[in-house]
């Protein structure tokens, strides 16, 4: 019986060591758990940093959508004062014979004397074919010269040809000097003020009250040059403000995706490293349960052997005084 006893125990013992051969190595798993945990903490940082990148990408979309909004705005408002003056200018009307005041470009500030000087003259166009137009006419050397300094209003104008010797005999004077030069005008020429008096070489006058509409039309499409330009730059301002947004909306989805694969990946790591824990937790289970067994088992082993030591001891004793019995033929026969 013990020897079938050790036997049982010799036999669980060898099981025991064959299904040990393909156990894991508890300290490749141990560097398995501790190389996960890294991995999580990187991931974690990465993410963290995702974040960050989001967050400063999403601050500076909004950095640049206020001053877009605003040059926007500038823009949209330059274009509607722009469409305002054009149709009050009539520029865009497509006029059979449109007004030489269309093809003037006067200095900023000399509008009203312009207007005060030719006033309803300047709607006349210069087409030959219009029946109410400027014909032009040659500049003739005999032509009499503005009084000595007084400055020539053609100084401050462009304009076509057929109005240049009509523009040579206009005077430009301050007020306080009108009287001085009036008399001394001669036939055809005329004095004005940047205010809009007229003094004429006939003697008439008027008084500069208040802007006459010709000098109103030249003024605003001063307005309508000065508005272009800005509205050009506000358009280029607007453009290379919308590309900062677009740009910056770029970014806040390249970094909003960077930031949802960062986390994703961190989650990925963490579950990693939870499966690679509970290995390394499981494995010491078994471990732990195979240690236990076996350290049962040579116990139990080192028993049976002591107790079959007995027994063979008992067994060698009881068969050496068996053999030193006297034959015991003699006696079951007497």
């Amino acid at each position: 019986k013990l020897e079938r006893e050790v036997a049982a125990v010799v036999a669980e013992f060898a099981k025991i060591e064959t299904d040990s051969k393909g156990f894991p190595d508890l300290a490749v798993l141990a560097g398995e758990v501790e190389t996960a945990q890294h991995s999580v903490v990187e991931a974690e940082a990465v993410a963290l940093r995702a974040e960050a990148a989001h967050s400063g990408a999403r601050q500076a979309l909004d950095v640049a959508r206020k001053p877009l909004a605003e040059a926007e705005r500038r823009a949209n408002r330059l274009e509607t004062e722009a469409k305002t003056l054009r149709k009050l200018l009539h520029v865009d009307s497509g006029q059979l014979w449109p007004a030489v005041i269309d093809d003037l470009q006067v200095a900023k500030g000399y509008e009203t004397a312009l207007g005060a000087a030719l006033g309803d003259d300047l709607e006349a166009p210069v087409d030959p074919q219009a029946p109410m137009r400027w014909g032009g006419a040659v500049i003739a050397p005999t032509d009499p010269a503005l009084p000595e300094g007084v400055e020539a209003l053609s100084d401050h104008v462009t304009a076509p040809v057929e109005l240049h010797r009509r523009l040579r005999q206009i005077g430009l004077v301050d007020r306080a000097d009108a009287s001085r030069y009036a008399s001394q005008l001669k036939p055809g020429q005329r004095l004005v003020s940047r205010e809009g008096d007229l003094w004429r070489w006939d003697g008439f006058a008027v008084a500069a009250n208040a802007p006459t509409g010709a000098a109103r039309r030249l003024a605003e499409r001063n307005r309508l040059a000065e508005i272009e330009q800005e509205l050009e730059a506000a358009r280029a301002d607007a453009e290379a403000k919308r590309k900062i947004a677009a740009h910056a909306e770029a970014e806040v989805a390249s970094t909003s995706e960077a930031e949802t694969k960062a986390r994703n990946g961190w989650r990925d790591l963490q579950r990693a490293a939870d499966a690679a824990r509970e290995r390394h937790a499981t494995a010491e289970r078994d471990l732990s349960h195979i240690t236990n067994r076996r350290a049962a088992l040579t116990e139990a082993k080192a028993r049976l052997d002591a107790s079959h030591s007995e027994a063979v001891a008992a067994q060698t004793e009881a068969q050496r005084a068996l053999g030193e019995l006297p034959e015991a033929a003699g006696l079951e026969t007497k």
